[in-house]
């Protein structure tokens, strides 16, 4: 139940996607939309200004001298001549007063008492509902008189309220088109984007309805590391499965002739002092053998994704117990190597890797052995790591070196060990995929080269 309701709760990357674009397209444009319409209120307002400041010159063109008195003729402008057409002008001049037909039924504009040459702009406010704009000039007659007029024009606040409100309508229609048109390619768009996603997925359940072994290798390169490390993992899992059925087989293999030789032993009515020897042998030699292949089938079920290890330390390592081993043969060991070399993957498989190699070197060398180590193929997310152990021994060619890497096979009979070395080494290189080469070293002698690739 828990694992169902958690299902239940889980997004989908699509809709969290569409969401998230929602969101920021509806803000966006939200606030395209608040910020033009405040300035087209702005440019409304300007150009009202403009409209009147135009009507007191058509009404101061309009004005006509006769015997000395100002009076205005019709003004061009229709709608001073419309009742109810919003708007208004006027001329203030003692003793003459004139106001455009539209103004009758209306309201005097308030226009208060201005000094000659001055301009009065006022917008609507709690007391008045209209744009109103005067002029106050000084008419020079010909008899060079000079009359004060104040000419004014207003207009009412509802033609504000409409321009705009039509304008906010338009636009608000508009970019609700745009709004659903951008979500509707946002939505193409999410699709596309997850093309990849969902090719992932329809591959992964191939590969556990066992239609395919690996993902494929041309995804982008966002979901190249993803898709890299799964495919490492599949390739890590079979390997181990493959390997697990190998050591399975040869512990049968290698446990029937320490069998037969105890059950030989059981069959007998009196169990002599060397019969319990050989029991005693075939036990242990069965012990072995167990233990060597748990040992390689847990090398075998090694982790594909690890954490770096730092190799310096554990060759330091190595090589110190090397010279206590070692120790009457007064070996010169030494070590060079990049500080930013690392491992990925056990560190008991390194040092059992590293370890036989190194103590190889050390059993064959009658004075030198060199460790080295650097990264190559830096450009990788995971740099290769190329491991180099070098004596001044009697060296190996390729060829022979290859057949030491096989279970039981050893280059001097006379040395102690049972030529599991080597095989160990080859076992836990092929687990991690990494390449084994034997050439002649710097030193005189025999140059083991590892190299684990990067990825």
């Amino acid at each position: 139940m828990p694992a169902a309701r958690g299902k239940q709760r889980a997004a989908s990357l699509r809709a969290r996607y569409l969401l998230a674009a929602a969101v920021v397209l509806l803000l966006g444009l939200g606030a395209t939309g608040v910020a033009l319409e405040r300035s087209y209120a702005n440019g409304v307002e300007r150009n009202i200004r403009d409209r009147l400041e135009g009507i007191v010159y058509q009404v101061l063109a309009s004005i006509q001298e006769t015997n000395g008195k100002l009076q205005v003729n019709t003004v061009l402008d229709s709608r001073l001549q419309q009742p109810e057409s919003g708007y208004y002008a006027g001329l203030i001049s003692d003793p003459y007063e004139w106001q455009s037909a539209s103004s009758v039924g209306e309201s005097k504009a308030s226009i208060p008492v201005l000094d000659s040459g001055t301009q009065y702009y006022q917008p609507p406010s709690s007391s008045s509902n209209r744009y109103i704009f005067a002029w106050r000039l000084a008419w020079e007659t010909t008899g060079d008189t000079v009359i004060p007029v104040t000419i004014w024009s207003s207009i009412d606040r509802w033609h504000f309220t409409e321009e705009v409100s039509g304008f906010r309508t338009d636009l608000w229609r508009w970019l609700l088109g745009v709004a659903t048109l951008l979500l509707l390619l946002q939505a193409l768009a999410g699709w596309l984007g997850m093309q990849p996603l969902q090719r992932v997925s329809r591959q992964i359940r191939s590969i556990e309805q066992g239609k395919r072994s690996s993902l494929d290798d041309d995804y982008p390169i966002e979901l190249k590391p993803l898709t890299d490390n799964l495919n490492a993992l599949l390739s890590s899992e079979l390997a181990g499965q493959q390997r697990y059925r190998i050591a399975l087989g040869n512990l049968a293999h290698s446990m029937k002739t320490p069998l037969a030789v105890l059950q030989s032993m059981l069959e007998k009515p009196a169990i002599s002092q060397q019969d319990k020897s050989q029991a005693r042998a075939a036990v242990s030699e069965l012990h072995g053998v167990m233990r060597y292949q748990l040992e390689r089938a847990a090398s075998a079920a090694r982790r594909t994704i690890s954490e770096p290890l730092p190799i310096a330390p554990l060759v330091s390592r190595l090589l110190q117990a090397m010279e206590k081993v070692y120790a009457d043969k007064s070996l010169q060991l030494s070590m060079s190597m990049d500080p930013d070399c690392h491992f990925y993957g056990e560190q008991r498989d390194f040092m059992e890797l590293a370890g036989n190699l190194i103590d190889n070197a050390c059993k064959y060398s009658p004075g030198k052995v060199h460790v080295s180590a650097v990264n190559i193929a830096r450009d990788t997310r995971r740099p290769a790591l190329l491991l180099q152990i070098e004596d001044n021994g009697p060296g190996l060619s390729q060829t022979a070196f290859e057949q030491l890497l096989q279970r039981g096979m050893r280059g001097d009979e006379k040395a102690d060990g049972h030529g599991l070395g080597l095989a160990i080494v080859a076992e836990i290189a092929d687990a991690y995929q990494a390449s084994l080469t034997a050439s002649v070293s710097r030193l005189g002698g025999l140059q083991v080269s590892v190299e684990f690739p990067g990825f």
